[in-house]
């Protein structure tokens, strides 16, 4: 968030130059400075750098981000967990709830998701908390996962209880 309360906007493209540069700048050899951060040169480097250290360092830059989005989500959610209002009961329909965090996940996860079946039921609590609990389960799956697996989510309902079990 900015200091405003507004939520921050980053520009990606300019994160993924500053992560690159820095992971780049640790190569034996490589001059430091310039660049896209000064000089008058247009690469901060003596040569480009081959496609493998391309590639390795936007795989970094994407875990990075991956990861500083996750601990940036984590800040939000628990910043106000002093709060008197913190929890915010409702009723969450739990089917498209969790077809929709799911669509989300899929969407951008480098592994299959699968839902079980899923009762038609309605769920009486936080569906701003348990978003990103049960984001978080299914990213631990992913990464437990081999890339051809399957990640799979259970739901099940009883006796006035939901249980969500990611496989």
């Amino acid at each position: 968030m900015s200091r405003s309360g507004a939520p921050a906007v980053v520009d990606t493209r300019k994160a993924t130059a500053l992560l690159a540069h820095l992971a780049l700048a640790g190569r034996p050899g490589v001059a430091s400075g310039g660049g896209v951060f000064g000089s008058s040169r247009s690469w901060p480097w003596p040569s480009v750098p081959a496609g493998d250290d391309i590639r390795r360092v936007q795989k970094l830059v994407g875990v990075e981000i991956e990861r500083m989005s996750r601990l940036v989500e984590d800040m939000l959610l628990l910043a106000p967990a002093g709060e008197e209002r913190f929890l915010r009961p409702g009723v969450v329909e739990l089917r498209p709830f969790v077809r929709d965090l799911v669509q989300g996940l899929a969407d951008v996860a480098p592994r299959r998701l699968t839902v079980g079946a899923m009762p038609d039921t309605l769920l009486e609590g936080d569906g701003d908390r348990l978003a990103p609990a049960l984001r978080n389960l299914l990213r631990n799956a992913i990464a437990h996962t081999d890339a051809e697996g399957v990640v799979a989510l259970d739901v099940e309902a009883d006796a006035g209880r939901v249980a969500l079990r990611g496989r």
